[in-house]
């Protein structure tokens, strides 16, 4: 009765470890698979993202990263987080854009597109918007819609101590209907609306700007990049400077310079950055600021090639070869396009291909100096850059017939264990011209390679052999396989010797050995000692109190042949030597020897005898 309590404890414990361990793994997918938007419409891409940007579908809970070129469909919601920027270029050419900390719902009618802002500071800009028939796009923020056609405009939430909606529009106009009010507010205008009050208040701006354009993204492969910064002409006598700033507070200014005119320009790091107008009275001394605009410089680094080399030099009998192009990926580029011309210049271009991979083969080069390069097509926010990576030499050279293969692995003449090839197997390797597709590998009995052990072929330049051999010597070479027989080419020939494999020799204890302790000793260190097998691998060394070694006493696991066993404690014992391969499979076992530790005998005390008085 007690035996069949023990087994249902058992079995519940492991029916709950089972169920715990499926909920588990299903928890872990749920949170870890990217969730599909079944049969959503797709109404725009996400074509620039920095650091971290997520959206949640509109039939999910869960919120998930998103990439670059990752679609956006209708009824998403689109985050940024601390310093991260993307940018959403909808179907009709509209770029919304976000800046960091700023939430959104996308939600496209038949009459209209509507945004959803919850909070932060996102760019509108559909002012070149081309056509007659142009969407108004609607802008709900809490209690108040922002609706226009063809302009620029940016909005910001504030949600802190002062609770306000700014609105600045740069291009066209906007229609905004705070509560049952509505207002105007037109090109240089910037609005302000209380969201506690409802108070909306449009003001001109006095300072205005002409350049950079709102959000404006620099793309350069150069360090900086120049920047002109261009505003209307101010009247009065009024110094003015041009103030860059990390923040949109401008608390961390980092340039202010004087200025004059109608504009002045400044070298720019990559970053992201904020830039306005000052102007200070001459007589009072009063100071005026421009609203604050913010630009981007965005370093496109070059992309990086991989295969082939610079000055690669490929020969070929039969067939052109086929050229595999492979490079690195580039963070902001939608697409690659590969280049191959006649000349370092490319005025002369033989190729041109598009693709939105990091390689691609190609099979038309005869015979002659080829020149190659990847240039990458970037686009943020109607900003576009074309890059190019440097440029590499291939030389392609006609041969009459195929170069032979070089052996490599293993040496020439050297001996190896029958076991070895039947377990573990040996592994053969050789080098090729670049270009050739297939090999032959042959295993002969002799020289002439008449008598064929092993044959295989493959489009690898090694192989892993493995059969049941004889002891004896074999002889090995590699056949490049061209398309006609006269066109293949033999390596040199190589010899390798198969031995018998000798079993391990177990040495010390010896087989039936038996030690003795020391008085008032339990346990002692003994010295396990065998002969090196003529196969590699790593000794495990394993001791047991039974012959079928189910349970082990002590075990250790290395490459030379011997070790101490400390603290061996008295009784008897059963010790074998494995030797295991990488893989920790058995390839040979050693005899099985029984060891005894004993404890001596106490040797029996005397008793003196006891003498009593007979008087």
């Amino acid at each position: 009765m007690k035996l069949l309590m023990i087994k249902s404890d058992l079995l519940a414990l492991g029916l709950s470890a089972a169920i715990m361990t499926t909920c588990s793994a299903l928890l872990y997918a749920d949170f870890t698979h990217k969730v599909e938007s079944s049969g959503a419409q797709e109404v725009g891409v996400i074509t620039f993202k920095k650091k971290v940007a997520q959206r949640k579908y509109s039939n999910q809970v869960i919120w998930e990263d998103v990439e670059q070129k990752a679609p956006v469909y209708n009824n998403d919601t689109i985050r940024t987080s601390d310093i991260s920027e993307a940018v959403i270029e909808l179907k009709d050419g509209t770029s919304i854009e976000l800046d960091e900390n700023s939430m959104i719902l996308v939600a496209q009618s038949a009459g209209a597109i509507n945004i959803n802002f919850e909070h932060g500071t996102i760019y509108a800009k559909r002012g070149d918007l081309a056509g007659k028939d142009v969407k108004a796009l609607n802008i709900m923020s809490k209690d108040t819609l922002v609706s226009f056609a063809r302009s620029d405009l940016k909005l910001s939430r504030a949600e802190g101590e002062e609770k306000k909606l700014d609105l600045v529009v740069s291009k066209g106009d906007a229609k905004v209907n705070v509560g049952k009010e509505e207002k105007l507010v037109t090109k240089d205008q910037r609005m302000v609306i209380s969201l506690d009050t409802k108070e909306a208040k449009v003001d001109d701006l006095k300072l205005v700007l002409t350049s950079p354009a709102m959000n404006r993204y620099f793309i350069t492969g150069d360090p900086r990049q120049a920047v002109n910064f261009g505003w209307e002409a101010v009247s009065g006598n009024r110094k003015l400077h041009v103030e860059i700033a990390r923040d949109g507070r401008f608390r961390d200014i980092v340039s202010e310079k004087a200025a004059a005119g109608t504009g002045a320009a400044e070298m720019v790091a990559p970053g992201t950055w904020y830039w306005r107008l000052r102007a200070e009275d001459g007589a009072t001394g009063r100071k005026d600021y421009s609203e604050s605009r913010k630009f981007t410089v965005i370093r496109d680094v070059p992309v990086a090639l991989v295969h082939p080399r610079d000055d690669l030099a490929l020969d070929y009998a039969g067939s052109p070869p086929i050229v595999n192009f492979r490079w690195q990926r580039n963070e902001l580029a939608m697409e690659y396009i590969l280049e191959v011309a006649a000349d370092a210049n490319f005025a002369k271009i033989l190729r041109s291909v598009q693709t939105p991979l990091t390689g691609l083969s190609l099979d038309t080069f005869g015979e002659g100096v080829y020149y190659w390069r990847v240039r990458t097509a970037v686009e943020i926010a109607g900003t576009r850059h074309n890059g190019s990576s440097p440029v590499r030499r291939l030389v392609v050279n006609r041969k009459k017939a195929m170069e032979p293969a070089a052996l490599i692995a293993p040496a020439d003449k050297i001996s190896v264990s029958s076991l070895m090839f039947q377990k573990r197997g040996l592994m053969f390797s050789w080098a090729g011209p670049a270009q050739i597709a297939r090999y032959e590998l042959l295993i002969a009995r002799d020289p002439a390679f008449k008598d064929i052990a092993y044959k295989t072929e493959g489009t690898s330049n090694f192989a892993s052999v493995r059969f049941d051999s004889a002891p004896g010597n074999y002889y090995w070479r590699v056949r490049t396989l061209g398309e006609t027989p006269e066109l293949s080419a033999v390596s040199a020939v190589r010899s390798v010797s198969v031995v018998r494999t000798e079993n391990i020799q177990l040495l010390a204890p010896g087989k039936e050995a038996k030690i003795f302790l020391e008085e008032d000793q339990n346990a002692r260190d003994v010295d396990f000692s065998w002969t090196k097998s003529t196969i590699e691998g790593v000794y495990a060394l394993e001791i047991s109190r039974d012959r079928g070694f189910i349970t082990l006493d002590r075990s250790a696991r290395q490459a030379g042949t011997a070790v101490r066993v400390e603290k061996l404690k008295a009784g008897n014992y059963f010790w074998r030597v494995k030797l295991l391969d990488d893989q920790k499979s058995e390839i040979l076992v050693s005899e099985t020897a029984a060891l005894s530790l004993n404890v001596p005998e106490k040797k029996a005390v005397p008793v003196p005898p006891v003498v009593t008085d007979a008087g």
